[in-house]
């Protein structure tokens, strides 16, 4: 259980704290409630963002000269504690295997199975890809668009999570097989 004035959020499993899954009906409990903890730990993002909340109030409240000093700003963040939610990742030879299945199945995502797996694509670059990116000529492609869900819209966009993103990267002779 958090407390007062601990620095352990990180190693708090939120469910457990918040009675997440003692709230739900007794025959959908699956973890915390049953005694087994899912370690449902808040992300750093999650963190920075609760500290950041915190950090604005207090500033708002010492502009109007309710508070003599912000404290939060002398917090600094706890390391965010390492999790294993992802699913494990492949190694080469599974990939090559479902690589090698698309490419017999003829799926016509193939290309796209490629760059991902290859070049390490993020899933919101992959399915912002437009034909005018690809340069079959001189073997490269450039990430400059990508799709994004904002509330329950998909919006494709020119700007990327990140300034590097935009860089040309070799397109892999496999991408599109002859």
């Amino acid at each position: 259980m958090y407390r007062r004035g601990s620095t352990n959020l990180p190693g708090i499993c939120q469910c457990c704290a918040q009675g997440k899954d003692a709230n739900r009906p007794e025959h959908k409990r699956r973890c915390c409630a049953e005694g087994e903890c899912c370690k449902d730990y808040p992300s750093k993002r999650t963190i920075k963002i609760a500290r950041d909340t915190l950090r604005a109030a207090l500033s708002q409240a010492w502009r109007e000269e309710l508070v003599s000093l912000n404290v939060a700003t002398m917090v600094t963040l706890p390391a965010a504690r390492k999790t294993t939610k992802r699913g494990q990742s492949w190694d080469v030879d599974e990939a090559r295997k479902f690589l090698e299945s698309a490419y017999a199945d003829r799926d016509p995502l193939y290309p796209l199975w490629v760059l991902i797996l290859v070049l390490g694509l993020r899933k919101g670059e992959a399915q912002g890809l437009i034909w005018s990116a690809v340069d079959e000529d001189n073997a490269h492609i450039s990430l400059e668009w990508q799709v994004q869900r904002v509330g329950r819209q998909l919006i494709h966009k020119q700007h990327l999570k990140s300034n590097g993103s935009t860089d040309v990267l070799p397109l892999p002779i496999s991408a599109w097989p002859r």
